[in-house]
């Protein structure tokens, strides 16, 4: 009977330093003094179904009618992720142009890090047209310093949706999931923005997990919705 009184106090003091380990990384903040907002969801956990792409943002305003818009609130963050992300798989440029911020526009980075300078940026107007435009556009370089010369439906497949980033293993909210040698600049780059990233892992075993990637969705908030601002492709660089 002894024993199993000491075996059970065992149990019960590791299940809570386990709770407490678990609280702690919850809470832990960024760089400099604004924390983070962190969760990571794992396959296991569903993402949010938008059901139609044009109702999620009718969904993600009407439930702002019944609760006031919380900036720190990642529901409402990782709903209208969900429903540019299903936008973007089903080549729906229509309702992502709504999902853009109306004066920001959304800047598109290839790798990681964020050039503000050269970085392309599209406005409401051009993304709601990407369908019908057939004009070539210099992106940035690739890693070799290759001009990135490409139609918005090419840079797309291979710099947005190059991976189905709706069956993500981890999506991450305002945390770095997927890093490679290249600077990750998103919080300086947006100071007043948050961020969701799907990440896919590697898959092959040749290149020991280094052919991961990952698509980060920056988003800022006006008039009690948030924006999408920015689409960073991130990969093993080396």
């Amino acid at each position: 009977m002894k024993r199993t009184v000491l075996w059970a106090i065992a149990f019960l003091l590791v299940g809570f330093a386990l709770g407490t380990l678990y609280t702690s990384q919850l809470n832990q903040t960024g760089t400099g003094t604004t924390a983070l907002h962190t969760v990571v969801l794992p396959t296991t956990v569903p993402l949010p179904t938008s059901g139609s792409a044009n109702a999620g943002m009718v969904t993600a305003n009407a439930s702002s009618a019944v609760q006031a818009f919380d900036r720190a609130d990642n529901a409402q963050l990782l709903r209208q992720a969900t429903v540019v992300l299903d936008a973007v798989k089903s080549n729906d440029y229509a309702t992502l142009s709504a999902m853009v911020h109306p004066e920001k526009g959304v800047t598109f980075t290839p790798y990681s890090t964020v050039d503000a300078e050269h970085d392309l940026c599209f406005t409401t107007t051009q993304m709601a047209a990407a369908e019908r435009d057939t004009n070539t556009y210099i992106w940035g370089t690739t890693t070799g310093k290759t001009p990135i010369t490409l139609s918005i439906q090419d840079y797309f497949a291979q710099y947005v949706f190059n991976s189905d980033y709706t069956q993500a293993s981890q999506v991450g909210i305002d945390m770095l999931l997927g890093t490679g040698n290249a600077l990750e600049n998103v919080s300086a780059a947006y100071p007043g923005g948050r961020f969701v990233e799907f990440y896919s892992p590697g898959t092959s075993s040749a290149k020991s997990g280094y052919d991961w990637s990952s698509l980060k969705l920056v988003f800022e908030a006006k008039d009690n919705t948030w924006y999408l601002v920015g689409m960073i492709h991130s990969e093993w660089t080396t």
